[in-house]
């Protein structure tokens, strides 16, 4: 049984010489991947960065600061309501058609009822929940 003991040390040891050498076979046999637009990458994540702290960042604070929550949600409602084309073209090559049926019932009951989409008579007054649907989604659906 006393042949049974063992140092910790050493099994930590071996542990991690064993570790070593997987880790080793799996770098060398591994191709070294290269990215040929790196710079070019890399300088568009700058420009991306610059522009977002410089512009986005500041308009969208004042936007919050100067227009009020109500009307932003009206507006948000309107460009949902715009986003009927492609919402229904989505769900209808997903051949769903219950989510086409509340994309369409909630476009006409929103645009009629609703002032043009601003309220969103369909989701509060009539409970038909909204679609989030787009293309990706489609195209994934198809296998693409």
């Amino acid at each position: 049984m006393d042949s049974w003991k063992c140092n910790k040390e050493e099994v930590t040891q071996t542990t991690l010489a064993v570790l070593e050498n997987i880790s080793n076979h799996i770098k060398m046999n591994q191709p070294i991947l290269t990215d040929p637009l790196e710079g070019y990458n890399r300088w568009m994540f700058g420009v991306n960065e610059t522009l977002y702290d410089s512009a986005v960042e500041p308009f969208v604070k004042g936007y919050r600061g100067i227009v009020d929550e109500d009307l932003r949600i009206g507006i948000r409602n309107v460009f949902n309501n715009a986003l009927f084309p492609v919402k229904l073209l989505s769900s209808l090559i997903q051949l769903d058609f219950s989510k086409s049926g509340r994309v369409l019932a909630r476009t006409v009951i929103n645009t009629t009822w609703g002032f043009g989409g601003l309220a969103d008579v369909a989701g509060e007054e009539f409970g038909i929940k909204d679609v989030n649907e787009d293309f990706d989604q489609a195209l994934g659906s198809l296998g693409i």
